[in-house]
This record gives structure tokens, sequence and C-alpha cells, in this order.
């Protein structure tokens, strides 16, 4: 039999351990987007973090779809959260404090289920109409030590272009330094150059579990992003008959950069591709001296149209025009 010492010291090792083990545990609160079915509001316990002049995500499913015609069941419960990116360069996103902190060098599994609503429909304020929010949007995972901050990028899916329920699961590891908040967020596929609509349904997330370096080793890793989101973007091949469009334009020192922005965007358009690696830019100019200044002219055109300068080449000739 035990003596009362000794088993005193096992009834205490086994609550300090069982706490500890709880602590390895992030329970989200409401992770199921449990709520009224309601446009432009934020679930309960979440907080919004798109722009103050922007509506908040949205929570559905609406009966009979609402005016945003989003019919989807919930993967879990009863109703989940739809999120847009808009044509106006804005997006949205939603955070909340974590019970327990990220640590740093920590590891840590997290899913969800994502997928996308082909009708989403709702005002553009670029186009001042109805349209389709219908296009197919990143899912990011930012985490923070402020509501809705975005220190540190830890998780990123490909576009999320399936109708149906997902899941997504992530490695997640905070390099930096340790973190309270995390932010769930609808970005743009960063393939495309412009902005476009497009939308995300999100629903049933996990608990975050930290997990040991010698249980990942055993980790099946298969389904797994593993904190590498620029390479999980990557690792979507572009068809090669799409991968790069050219562009060939020409103006003079007085134009003005948003109808240089414009002619670039019309001749993006032209070429009727949704996606492409790189634009090859051909500019004529018409002597020597106007080649430095018109180069930047139109950098910063291409800058207004919120083009990475990684996605584009430029290639100035003299030429008369």
């Amino acid at each position: 039999m035990f003596n009362k010492p000794f088993l005193y010291l096992f009834l205490v090792f086994s609550i300090v351990q069982a706490y500890a083990q709880q602590e390895k545990v992030i329970q989200l609160k409401n992770p199921s987007f449990e709520d009224a079915p309601r446009i432009s509001i934020t679930p309960t316990d979440w907080y919004d973090c798109g722009l103050p002049n922007e509506s908040p995500v949205d929570i559905h499913p609406v009966p009979n779809g609402g005016d945003f015609r989003v019919t989807q069941k919930a993967a879990h419960g009863k109703t989940y959260v739809g999120m847009v990116v808009r044509d106006n360069g804005t997006s949205e996103a939603i955070a909340q404090k974590l019970a327990y902190p990220l640590l740093k060098d920590s590891m840590y599994l997290f899913s969800v289920e994502l997928a996308r609503s082909p009708t989403y429909e709702s005002m553009s304020r670029a186009m001042g109409t109805t349209v389709n929010y219908n296009r197919p949007a990143v899912f990011k995972i930012w985490v923070g030590n402020e509501v809705c901050a975005n220190e540190a990028l830890l998780g990123e899916t490909p576009p999320i272009d399936h109708a149906q329920w997902k899941e997504y699961r992530f490695l997640l590891q905070p390099k930096e330094k340790d973190f309270s908040y995390i932010r769930l967020e609808a970005y743009y596929n960063p393939k495309l150059v412009l902005v476009y609509n497009g939308n995300i349904l999100l629903d049933n997330l996990s608990p975050i579990t930290s997990i040991s370096k010698s249980m990942f080793a055993n980790l099946d890793t298969s389904g797994v992003y593993l904190n590498t989101p620029k390479s999980n973007i990557r690792a979507q091949p572009i068809p090669d008959e799409i991968r790069e469009i050219y562009i060939d334009i020409a103006f003079d020192d007085n134009t003005s950069l948003e109808e240089i922005a414009e002619a670039i965007k019309r001749e993006i358009e032209k070429k009727r591709l949704t996606a492409y690696r790189f634009i090859k830019i051909n500019h004529f100019v018409p002597d020597k001296a106007s080649l430095k200044m018109q180069k930047k002219m139109l950098k910063d055109a291409l800058m207004l149209l919120s083009i990475n300068p990684e996605n584009y080449r430029i290639k100035s000739k003299v030429k008369k025009y």
C-alpha cells in the first residue's frame, strides 16, 4: 500500500501534469461561428478587423439565401462566416484573443473547414452596382499581440475554389516571439495582378494543439500546410499558355499616372486572362531624354494598380511614335 506522503505527492504531480496538458490545448471561443444569421455582423466572441468605412463579415445562411443568395449549409452547427475581398482593394478579417499565447519556437496543429459560395451578390463601390463576389479567395492566418494585428503570417492556403466544405490543416510555428491574438483573413490570389470581388466561407475551427518535436517526427504531414505560406501558393502551377502576358505601351511626358494606369488596365483586360505570373511590358519612348522619367512614371502607375514589382518586367526602347 502507498503511504500518505507518497500518495499526496502522487496526487499533486497528477494535478500539475493534468493542468500542463490542458494548457497545451487552446480552445477558441465560438469556433463554429454560432449566431443569428445576419449580414455585416461579426459573430459572438470575435472582433471585426475590416476598415472603418467597410462592412464587417457576414453570418450565414440567411433563410432562402438572403440578399446575397448564399445557400450552403453549415459544415458544423447551424451557422458559419462569409468573408469577401473587394475590387476597391479592401478585404475582411476577424480576430480573437487566445486563452494562452502561442509560444516562440513551439509547434501547434490547427484546422478549419473552408468553402466558396458560387453566388455572393453585393454592392461594388468601385462599379456602383450589384455584382457577384464569386472569385476564389485565399485564407490567411495571422498572429499578433494586439487585436487585429498582423505581425506574423503563420498559414496560407491556395485560392479556395470549391463549393463543398473541405478541411485544411496547418502546422503553426511562431518564430519571432510569443503571440496572444489570432487573425483570420480573406485575401486575393497573389498570382493575379488586379484586385477583384471574391469570397471565402469559414466554419468548424479546431482547438490549437501544441505538439512536441518527437510528435512532429511521427506526424503524417502530407495534408498539412507547414508554415511556408509562399511555397503553398507557388506549389499551384500556372499552365504555360497563361504564364506571361505582353503589353506594348507608349505615352508622353505630360501623361498623368492615372491615365497610364488606366491604359495598362485596358491592355491587361484585352488579354482575357484570369491568371498569369508575369507582365512583360514593351515601353516605347521618343528620345533618350525621356527614358528615365517615363520609366519611373510607368513603375508608379503599376504600383497604383497594386501590381507587385516582382510580377512585371519592363523593356524600354527609344522609338518614334
